[in-house]
């Protein structure tokens, strides 16, 4: 006996187009933004394609360094070396959600400047940051001793805490930040 395989799934992208596309009783609108705020991943070509990460011994050491650059300038009120670390990621993202980049990076800038404005913006001691590899060995995830994103704020006062996880593509001794 042969098993049994959902038609709809089966069909999808190739006789059957998205459920926004076909008319639906009081439905549509919905089922249309579903569509457009469909998860989508990130686009993996750039990791894919970047070479595994070497074991080098200077390595940690130079990633702590680079993501304690990051965050003395996040806690300087200055956002711009963040931006520029994270613009692959949020310029395919926005695109990927067809939305425009530069309001997306306008969006997080904004978002920066009102947690420096809050206070929010201390950080975490580094000392104890991890690197995790990931992708094949292609990423490298920068994580604390506990698992959790390195770059975490302390808590505030209501006992919230602010995490920016990051993964990174080490490529000619210079890092990206691709997710």
């Amino acid at each position: 006996m042969g098993q049994k395989v959902n038609p709809i799934g089966l069909r999808l992208g190739i006789n059957r187009t998205w459920d926004s596309r076909w008319f639906a009783d009081n439905d549509y609108a919905r089922l249309l933004h579903q569509d457009l705020q469909l998860p989508v991943s990130f686009p993996r070509w750039r990791w894919l394609e970047a070479p595994l990460v070497g074991h080098m011994p200077n390595l940690p050491d130079q990633a702590r360094s680079y993501v304690l650059s990051l965050a003395t300038s996040l806690e300087g009120g200055d956002p711009e070396p963040f931006l520029a670390a994270v613009r692959l990621r949020t310029e395919e993202l926005a695109v990927a959600y067809q939305e425009d980049p530069r309001e997306s990076t306008q969006r997080l800038r904004r978002f920066l400047h009102g947690a420096f404005d809050a206070g929010r913006l201390r950080w975490q001691p580094l000392d104890d940051m991890v690197l995790r590899r990931v992708a094949g060995g292609r990423l490298l995830e920068c994580l604390s001793a506990q698992g959790a994103p390195a770059l975490c704020t302390q808590a505030d006062a209501d006992g919230r805490t602010l995490a920016l996880p990051l993964r990174m593509a080490f490529v000619e001794n210079r890092f990206y930040v691709l997710r």
